[in-house]
This record gives structure tokens, sequence and C-alpha cells, in this order.
């Protein structure tokens, strides 16, 4: 009896040993593609699409490259990711993709620099010796590059610098909303062949490659350099171009579709108004002011004078920062200037002055912003400075706290929105959401980004040293 315990012990081991080693093995450092189905315009604010991260439990399989305060500066995603690059002496060295506790995850090639920043878990890269332009998640992998479409490119700006230029600005606005714009030049004996087409930035098409595109039958002239230097990005996936033609356009990528921009009622208001390098449609529409009235323009551009007005008493050449929108009674609130008073009022584009600021001394203001705040800089008759932030009502939410003994001084809140407007200021001071001072420092340069204060000091006569300190809520 207990020989027959004993073997059927061992069997069942067996067994038990067999079922394991069946089984597939895991690979803990696999990463899943982003579905082909997913959307180019997915919210990138709820929904990064960011690709795992190799090895993410265990830093030390890592390189270390910053302090995680200084990463989080950096970060370009909601999880921590940023693109960093080495410079020296007016040219890059290596470029790193680090993650939120400054561990480099991925180092780009030799010669290949971001020409983007990191969206969606995605970011434009070029081989400067090459000239290839790629596609790469926050783990290096190729999407899409050049060598994948067959002699078509990805439009990129091949002079990418960290001070980005206008036509910088497009491409990279457009790239954050999903949209890859990719071109194809042939030349033979009979002429020169344009395409044009859209992916997404998980390299689906969205418009395939065609001679037939819609921008090819306008008057717009075609090359490298115009589809690089020629064209608006004004969101929703819009682009704009036509500046220097008689006509502006609209070319819709979703539609695959161009619309004439209507310039039927006033070719002086057009003229004088119609900024297009200011385009940038907000709730389906663009608006822009002309005395006291009020246009707007659609996606179809068609331009409409709106039944929005403008208190008579606020010039235009006020009526120039942000303001809010208010969906629910179709009208937006901006701070702005009495044209006899000089006094500073909040008004609405219903021809209402809802707060007239008679008893103190604005200095300067930010617009407001989309949760309906805006911040002031006030001067008392000592020359202090106080601060305080109002709501569209034109309201405190705090009394105006003491932030500086002159105008010398840049502020912000604890989630970088600030009036810094002259950056030679000295004084760098963070005031929470309750008018608390939590920062004050006398700096050389500083900023706010992600939570994350950033500023420098002078250390002897040519050197700085840096400081990134968590802002306390």
């Amino acid at each position: 009896m207990k020989k027959l315990v004993i073997l059927l012990l061992i069997t069942l081991m067996m067994l038990s040993v067999m079922a394991c080693n069946s089984q597939e093995p895991k690979d803990d450092n696999s990463t899943q593609k982003p579905s082909a189905s997913d959307p180019a315009t997915s919210d990138l604010n709820s929904n990064t699409g960011e690709t795992p991260d190799n090895n993410s439990e265990d830093p030390n399989l890592k390189e270390f490259y910053c302090e995680p305060e200084e990463a989080l500066f950096y970060a370009d995603t909601v999880s921590g990711y940023s693109i960093r690059s080495t410079y020296s002496y007016g040219s890059y060295g290596d470029s790193y993709v680090i993650n939120k506790n400054g561990y480099i995850n991925f180092v780009l090639p030799e010669n290949e620099i971001s020409t983007t920043k990191i969206y969606n878990g995605y970011f434009l890269s070029r081989d400067k010796q090459k000239n290839i332009t790629y596609v790469r998640d926050i783990n290096g992998e190729i999407i899409i590059s050049d060598e994948m479409l067959n002699g078509a490119k990805i439009l990129v700006d091949n002079n990418y610098t960290l001070s980005l230029s206008y036509s910088n600005k497009a491409i990279e606005s457009m790239f954050k909303d999903g949209y890859i714009l990719i071109y194809k030049i042939t030349e033979s004996y009979n002429g020169v062949k344009y395409e044009i087409g859209f992916m997404n930035t998980k390299g689906n098409w969205i418009v395939n490659l065609s001679e037939q595109n819609p921008i090819l039958k306008t008057e717009m002239e075609i090359s490298e350099d115009s589809l690089k230097d020629k064209f608006n990005y004004a969101g929703d996936g819009i682009l704009q171009f036509g500046e220097w033609l008689e006509k502006n356009y609209f070319y819709n990528i979703l539609e695959n579709a161009t619309y004439l921009i209507d310039s039927t009622i006033d070719s002086e208001i057009i003229g004088t108004n119609f900024k297009f390098e200011y385009i940038k449609f907000n709730n389906d529409v663009y608006r822009y002011i002309f005395g006291e009235d009020v246009y707007t323009v659609n996606k179809k551009g068609k331009i409409t004078k709106s039944t929005m007005k403008i208190h008579s008493s606020i010039s235009k050449s006020h009526f120039e920062t942000e303001e809010y929108y208010s969906k629910q009674e179709d009208k937006f609130i901006f701070i702005g200037k009495e044209r006899d008073s000089e006094k500073y009022v909040v008004a609405d584009s219903k021809a209402n002055i809802i707060k007239t600021f008679s008893d103190v001394e604005i200095i300067d203001f930010n617009g407001f912003l989309e949760n309906g705040t805006c911040q002031l800089k006030i001067k008392n008759n000592e020359g202090s400075i106080y601060y305080t932030v109002i709501n569209i009502k034109g309201e405190f939410l705090f009394d105006p706290v003491k932030v500086s003994d002159d105008a010398n001084v840049g502020l912000y809140d604890i989630y970088g929105n600030g009036m810094d407007t002259n950056q030679g200021y000295e004084k760098f001071v963070v005031v929470n959401d309750k008018g608390e001072i939590v920062l004050s420092e006398t700096t050389e340069s500083h900023s706010i980004k992600n939570g994350i204060a950033y500023y420098s000091i002078k250390n002897g006569s040519n050197s700085r040293e840096s400081f990134y300190v968590k802002l306390p809520k």
C-alpha cells in the first residue's frame, strides 16, 4: 500500500512538470503595435496611445540621464516621456527618449535627431546624413519611414531647431493631431508629376497618395519648398494656404476636399483682418474683429457677419487677448480697455461691459484661459506689485497678494500660466490657487511645465546653476 501511494505521488509530480513545460513562454519585453483601426485624431489628453516601456519595472536595466523632476519638466506626454538632445557649439549631438524617472528609454541612432516632440506616443526624426525621415514610437520602433514609401517622402523641415520656424509649427501642429503629409515628386522627359496623400501617426493611409489630390487642382505652385513653407495648420484637420495668391483655400484632410474661402463681404475687411498666420479654429469656427463687428469663418470657407457686437467704447487695438467662449450663451468674454478712460474692463461679444476696474491700476494680464480665469498684475500708488486671478464676472478669486516692490517680476500660477512677457524679469514668483506664494527667487531664467518650476541663478562669473522644483498644490 505504501509503495502504491509513493508511485501515485511521483506520477502526479511528473504530470505537473509536463503541464508547466507545455505552456508558451511569456515575453515580458514584448510590445503591441497600435491597432490599424485607431483614428488619427484620438483624444491626446485622455488616451496617450503610448506603447509599453520596455523594462520599465527595472530602472537598473536603463542608463540614468537626469533627476525625475528634470525629466518631468521636459516631458512631452502625460506619462512623462520626452526627447532630449545634447547640444554644443551650435550643433546637435546624441538624442534620447527619456522616461518620467529620468532613465534613457531609447537612444536614437547616430546622426538622427527628433524633428517634433512626442505626441500620442510617437515622434518624427530625421537622419541628417542619409536624409531619411522616420516616425518612431517611444521604444524606437520604426512605424513609417521614407524607405517604406516607394519613392514618396514624409513632409518634414530639414532645418529643424529648438526655436521652431513658421513651417515647423505647421508640421508639428499637424503631427500633434495625428496627421502626416506624404508627397512624391516624379520627374521624367514628360515633365514633373506631383502626388500628395496623408497618413496617421500609426502608419495608416487617411488619404491615398494621388496626383488627383484637390490641393494640386488649385493655383498653388507645387514644389518641395512650397509644401514646407506655404501651409498653415488651422486645427481640426484643416490646412490653409493661398496667402500669396488672390484666393485663399481650406483643405479638409478627413473629407479630402478643398474649399475656397469666401471674400465677398468686404475686400477691405479681408485684406486688413484675415490674418493667414493666425487662423485657428475654436468651436468649429474662426472669429475676427473689425471695428465693433464680429465675423466668423467656418471650415468650408464661408465668412459670416455675426450677430455679436463689441461695445463701442472699447477700441479694437485692445481686443488682442485670449477670450473665453461660452458655448451655452454663444458669446465670448475678454479683458480689454476703454478708449476714453484707459480703464481695463471685462466685456463680452454682446456689447456688454461686465466689469470696469476703476479703482485698481492693472499693468499686465494674460487673457482668459479655457477654465474662465484671467491673471492680473496690479500696481498700487507706492509702485508695489500685487497679483490676483479673476473669473468671467471680473470677481477676484482671492484678495490681491503682494509679490514685489517693483514691476520687475515674472508671475506664474502653479500650472505654468503667467504674465512673463518680458524675459528680462529677474524675479520669479509662483502663486497657488489660494493666493499663497509658493516660490520666490531672483533668477537668470525661469519657466514652469508639468508642475515643475525651472530656474537658474549665477554661480560665478561665467556659469549658472539650474534647479528643478516640484510645486506644491
